[in-house]
């Protein structure tokens, strides 16, 4: 069973890689792989990863944890004890920032365009604030409507950054086509200090969809976009996720099945949602890591049918070696 990972005491979900990727600067499908490793052991596969990248996933590592962290005793007593004078300071309004003003009219306009009546019976004050024009009294079944609208807007917030990245990338694209080399993305990242590997991702990610998008999330397409296999496989696996119902991380592990079967002919055999959760189930009680050396030390994910060559291969789940792709023998584990 996968362990749970924290980040900022929330609970890690595949919809954060990406906030995770361009926070500590690590390639999404690296993020995404590093995740699934601590879930499984505990601890990334730093054979794998040299560099600055290892020190990035260092970083990132160092933030993640098994559970919430609770806040220490002497944070509490300082809670507590905070002085009056603090009290007063903490109470005086930040500076808007024009970041917070793009939010602000963004959320009263969706407010606004949610709450329209047929009579105008609301009306939405700069603060976000309704009112009732009570010369035309909203009906009860406006009521109704209305107050769920406006409980939708909570749940708006995965939804808007998916259309975002949809938005980016198709204008990027656009505006490469029509300016060529003189519109530059990295002019995009430094005014707006995001990351260039972000940035160009999502623009990626669209050019690979763009004549074929699927009834799914852009984080469902990214995945299928930096998994190792065809094209057609990607496109394949997106149309039984869009079917089934299947998010970012079902897709990641069909791609892996591709990846380790050599074909896609098993997913195309899949004809249900329960079909497809089996086969990962199966596909996932049926890997190995192995840790081989020839010129040195390298850790490969396998499965048990397919054992790597090498001239000592230790498999760490059923812990046995081989010497020269000899006989397996059995590793005692120390107590100690």
């Amino acid at each position: 069973m996968n362990k749970p990972l924290y980040y900022q005491n929330c609970l890690i979900q595949p919809e954060d890689f990406s906030d995770l990727s361009e926070r500590f600067r690590v390639p999404y499908d690296t993020v995404a792989e590093v995740i699934e490793q601590m879930q499984e052991d505990g601890f990334p596969n730093w054979a794998s990863y040299t560099g600055t990248i290892r020190q990035r996933i260092g970083q990132m590592v160092d933030n993640i944890s098994l559970e919430p962290e609770k806040p220490s005793e002497e944070a509490q007593e300082e809670s507590v004890v905070e002085s009056p004078k603090e009290e007063q300071e903490s109470l005086e309004p930040l500076p808007v920032s024009e970041e917070d003003d793009i939010v602000e009219h963004a959320a009263i306009s969706l407010m606004q365009a949610m709450s329209e009546t047929k009579t105008g019976s609301f009306i939405i004050t700069e603060d976000g604030i309704c009112t009732i024009n009570k010369s035309s009294p909203p009906s009860l079944i406006e009521s109704y409507e209305v107050v769920a609208n406006v409980l939708k807007l909570r749940d708006l917030a995965p939804k808007m950054e998916d259309k975002t990245s949809w938005m980016l990338g198709s204008i990027i694209d656009e505006l490469e086509n029509l300016h060529g080399e003189n519109f530059e993305v990295g002019q995009v990242a430094e005014t707006t200090d995001k990351s260039l590997n972000t940035i160009w991702t999502t623009v990626s990610v669209y050019r690979a969809f763009k004549k074929k998008r699927y009834k799914l999330s852009f984080s469902s397409h990214k995945e299928a976009f930096h998994q190792k296999i065809p094209d057609e496989s990607k496109h394949l696996i997106l149309h039984k996720a869009e079917v089934f119902k299947l998010g970012p991380k079902p897709i990641r592990h069909l791609a892996c099945i591709v990846k380790t079967m050599g074909d896609d002919q098993v997913i195309k055999n899949i004809r249900s949602k329960q079909q497809a959760e089996d086969l990962i189930l199966a596909h996932k009680s049926n890997k190995v890591t192995y840790l081989v050396f020839d010129d040195g030390w390298r850790r490969i994910s396998g499965t048990a049918s397919s054992i790597p060559q090498g001239k000592v291969v230790i498999d760490l789940k059923n812990w046995t070696a081989r010497a020269n792709n000899g006989e397996p023998v059995e590793i005692k584990k120390s107590k100690a």
